[in-house]
């Protein structure tokens, strides 16, 4: 399976439309993304992550809101941009002319026999979060859990987020898969923390530290990651021909 992290700051460096493109000539079985929108006010107004999923021919996507804006507080006329932090407890309510929301998505081919939505701890930064879910993309393969992040850009509170994760990981058996913007570096207590678990290892990721991605205007960085356990991973590349959006995809062939 072909699957791949973009974070795509809500087509605002490109279009929507060319995000959409890049990603079907990508071609990833499971896709996940952050900084994304449903009707949020900036970008194109709809349910991003569906038309993403929809454009890669994927049955499944899941969306968590993490913000929420009312559409009255327009950010381009009559002062700061304001949100809110968004928290819901089983799904969210259906999107109004009123309101719009930004947060993480993940679409998949296949079969995703669970879904859960987890909000990680923060202070004063960014509500942030992460999907869960069960995936079974073959017959041939057991189910994979796939846990989907974007992490916070202060240490501290990420710090926390990743020591929320941990927990969760902890508690489920089986074959397992950790993506997403990470915010930190190869070398940093982040990855340290998540690759010290029982099992789990770097996956689309090595000792070479000039496979950056971010940012596509100057490429000094990277923050984008997969991480395993129980998964081999067959191949991996950072998509530097794509600069739609601030971040270049990070996609890797595995099985399990």
């Amino acid at each position: 399976m072909r699957v791949g992290t973009f974070n795509i700051k809500v087509g605002v460096d490109s279009s929507l439309a060319q995000i959409a493109t890049d990603l079907s000539r990508l071609n990833w079985d499971l896709c996940a993304l952050q900084e994304v929108g449903q009707h949020w006010s900036l970008g194109t107004s709809l349910d991003q992550s569906r038309y993403l999923g929809s454009v890669q021919g994927h049955r499944h996507t899941s969306f968590m809101p993490l913000l929420e804006r009312a559409w009255t507080l327009d950010p381009y006329r009559g002062g700061p941009f304001q949100f809110t932090h968004y928290q819901y407890q089983s799904s969210p309510p259906p999107p109004t002319r009123a309101y719009g929301y930004y947060g993480i998505g993940l679409t998949t081919h296949g079969r995703v026999t669970s879904v859960q939505k987890l909000y990680l701890p923060y202070i004063n930064d960014e509500q942030r979060g992460a999907i869960i879910i069960t995936w079974s993309p073959l017959l041939s393969l057991p189910p994979l859990t796939v846990i989907t992040t974007h992490l916070s850009v202060k240490v501290d509170e990420r710090l926390r987020q990743v020591h929320k994760l941990i927990e969760v990981i902890s508690n489920i058996s089986g074959p397992l898969l950790l993506i997403g913007d990470f915010n930190d570096t190869p070398l940093s207590q982040t990855l340290t923390l998540f690759t010290q678990l029982e099992g789990m290892s770097r996956l689309a990721s090595d000792e070479y530290l000039d496979t950056f991605t971010f940012s596509v205007t100057h490429p000094h960085r990277r923050i984008d990651y997969l991480l395993g356990r129980g998964v081999t991973m067959l191949n991996y590349g950072v998509a530097t021909n794509v600069k739609s959006s601030d971040h270049f995809p990070l996609w890797a062939d595995l099985t399990w």
